[in-house]
């Protein structure tokens, strides 16, 4: 096997290149973990959250204080459903926190239907934050900072290449 490597270079440069690699890019992803200390915070964060796609029906998530407050604007049911997380970094759990929508809403059409001036405004008890205190800001008190938006990774390597 040794004589097939030394008479034929390319196959060794060919097999040994990509493995080297590999085993470069696994030390090198590992360093992190030993230099930085892990998050010690929770995270909420909502997915299809889209205010400004119906604003006259459409769940309200903010921070008040330091609670979580929940309204519901509007009297028709919304085009999606917001769906609220929490993120536990040190068990890398996500749990979905439930957000019931208020009874006898009535079906969304899909049609354009001119809102009322004064929308109503129904607040919505979410029994899974009632006790949780929250930091509505960036960066938290172990120095991890959360971003999202422009602000964050595009996720387009080449095009942030070149």
């Amino acid at each position: 096997m040794k004589n097939v490597f030394r008479d034929n270079p390319t196959i060794a440069f060919g097999l040994g290149l990509p493995l080297l690699l590999v085993v470069l890019f696994l030390v090198i992803s590992g360093i992190p973990v030993l230099l930085v200390a892990p998050a010690q915070h929770d995270v909420l964060y909502a997915t299809n959250y889209s205010y400004y796609n119906n604003a006259q029906n459409t769940l309200q998530i903010a921070v008040v204080g330091d609670r979580v407050q929940v309204n519901y604007i509007g009297s028709n049911q919304p085009y999606q459903n917001p769906r609220l997380w929490r993120f536990n970094p040190r068990t890398g759990a996500v749990k979905e926190i439930a957000l019931l929508l208020p009874p006898g809403l009535a079906p969304n059409t899909g049609s354009t239907v001119e809102a009322p001036k004064i929308p109503t405004v129904t607040p919505i008890e979410v029994p899974d934050l009632a006790g949780l205190k929250v930091d509505s800001s960036s960066l938290a008190p172990d120095g991890y900072a959360f971003s999202a938006g422009p602000d964050g990774y595009s996720g387009r390597i080449f095009t942030d290449l070149f």
